[in-house]
């Protein structure tokens, strides 16, 4: 690695643990444990599971479970570019590091999951 290559990325490196402190005090400040907005995001997160527990049909459940690990992937890698490039952003978060859980480990892969089972 050239000098010059090096300094860029060691620069690249600083900003980057730099946003990640910024996002976890902002985090701290405006959603953690103790805001409504925090229990929101939760509940997001948890009942789109717990209805995909009990609707789930039990015949076809690693097909199904299979298809929507792969919609939940296919989506966080789609919403992370979207956030690295600044196309959108959640102001509230249920950990300071993943800024998408819910909507990109439940609410969307369930949804697609119960509509391809039901169609």
């Amino acid at each position: 690695m050239s000098p010059a290559q090096d300094k860029f990325f060691n620069k690249l490196v600083a900003i980057q643990g730099d946003l990640t402190r910024h996002g976890i005090e902002y985090w701290q400040q405006y959603s953690h444990l103790g805001t409504w907005q925090f229990w929101t995001v939760a509940c997001l997160l948890i009942l789109p599971l717990v209805l995909v527990y009990f609707k789930i049909d039990r015949k076809l459940i690693f097909h199904i479970g299979f298809f929507g690990f792969a919609v939940q992937v296919l989506f966080s890698y789609v919403d992370a570019a979207g956030i690295r490039f600044g196309l959108w952003a959640y102001p509230y978060q249920l950990l300071p590091f993943i800024p998408s859980l819910s909507l990109d480990a439940a609410i969307i892969p369930v949804t697609i999951m119960l509509v391809y089972q039901w169609t």
